[in-house]
């Protein structure tokens, strides 16, 4: 075990000097008789790291960096520590270009280009449904095959067959309805936390109904939250207060290794740009001060992660402030936006349809990503 440890550190230095050549070279001797499970070939497909549907040397170096230090993307052992193990088996896979089923979600016809730009030739249409398979990503646009032709379609319409469906809606569901939506494929459901309007507010009763059809339930904060002068610290530490308050009443559990539990908290910008970035960063800035200042008073240190529902321009920048423990949920809905049809990668969820009818309600459709760790919980009852 020392040994291992000792061949670790040589690797991690390695890799840390190569990483970034965009070059390949041999930085791990494979042991030839290990044998790959059907479980860490699965485990393998969600474990493109670096998210550019490949396995590769950013991978490997993402995998370093964390080396011995807890990181759930990371673990492909799943013993919670990134190890040579995981270095290896990342290794052992890499330049693999994998395949990801997938199919097409929209409310008309999907453009199938020859290359990854609006300008680029159209061979043909596709509809709503669609079985395509993903090969590939460039920007904001996949790289997919379909019936033997490969060529692009943009990355918002496709959703990977991995995913998870599930929708938002504003008002209370029964246990009926929600049976219904099981049925229908719907794996989770977003309801809302609420100091201003009651009417949409998810209450213990309904988290119970929900949780017993079989659909997770994703909290999301929102009481305006679509104007600049509402987006300050005050603003956040008041919210992330409420939103403790109504996570307990609902009996939405705390986070625990393993086994996350998110708050979301919505952006709803309007208009192109009506929200200083500053002012949101500010916001969530109170909204952590408080979950961590929550937390360390409670007597059992119960705590929730904390999510971001926004468009692309949002979820982008505050992630890469905040990091990447922060949840996303982006939103394909926006007014104008120059990067309206981006699609930010590092979604935990993604919303792609919106205010359509399943069942007689109106609901917005969304998707998780293809590891399914988007926050979501159910309830005793």
């Amino acid at each position: 075990m020392k040994a291992m440890r000792i061949f670790g550190l040589s690797l991690v230095i390695t890799i840390s000097a190569l990483a970034y050549t965009e070059t390949r070279a041999e930085v791990v001797n494979i042991d030839n008789e290990y044998t790959q499970t059907e479980e860490e070939t699965e485990f393998l497909r969600k474990t493109d790291l670096n998210l550019d549907m490949s396995i590769d040397m950013k991978d490997l170096a993402l995998a370093a960096k964390s080396y011995n230090k807890k990181d759930k993307l990371a673990d492909i052992n799943k013993d919670f520590l990134v190890d040579v193990y995981d270095l290896t088996f990342i290794s052992r896979n890499m330049d693999k270009f994998y395949e990801e089923g997938g199919h097409i979600q929209s409310g008309g016809s999907v453009n199938f280009r020859n290359g990854p730009g609006e300008r680029e030739p159209i061979f043909y249409t596709l509809e709503n449904g669609e079985a395509l398979t993903i090969i590939g990503k460039s920007d904001d646009w996949y790289q997919v095959r379909h019936n033997d032709k490969v060529g692009y379609v943009a990355a918002q319409f496709v959703v990977p067959d991995l995913a998870q469906r599930g929708f938002d809606t504003y008002g209370s569901l029964s246990l009926n309805q929600y049976e219904q939506f099981k049925r229908d494929g719907y794996s989770f459901v977003a309801r809302y936390y609420s100091t201003t309007d009651s009417a949409k507010r998810l209450t213990r009763e309904e988290a119970q109904a929900a949780s017993q059809a079989g659909l997770q339930l994703v909290a999301v904060y929102q009481d305006y939250n679509n104007k600049a002068e509402l987006f300050n610290y005050e603003y956040g530490v008041a919210q992330s207060t409420e939103a403790i308050k109504q996570a307990i009443e609902v009996g939405q559990p705390p986070s625990v290794e393993g086994k996350p539990s998110a708050i979301y908290f919505a952006v709803d910008e309007r208009n192109v740009g009506d929200i200083p970035l500053e002012n949101i960063e500010e916001y969530f800035r109170g909204i952590k001060d408080t979950m961590d200042k929550f937390s360390a008073n409670d007597p059992a240190q119960r705590r929730w992660d904390i999510g971001v529902y926004g468009d692309y321009r949002i979820v982008k920048h505050l992630q890469e402030k905040l990091g990447s423990e922060l949840y996303v949920w982006q939103t394909s809905m926006g007014t104008g936006q120059p990067n309206y049809y981006s699609k930010y990668f590092n979604y935990n969820i993604y919303q792609n349809l919106h205010e359509i009818n399943r069942n007689g309600i109106s609901i917005d459709e969304n998707y998780s990503n293809v590891r399914g760790d988007f926050g979501g919980f159910t309830v005793d009852y």
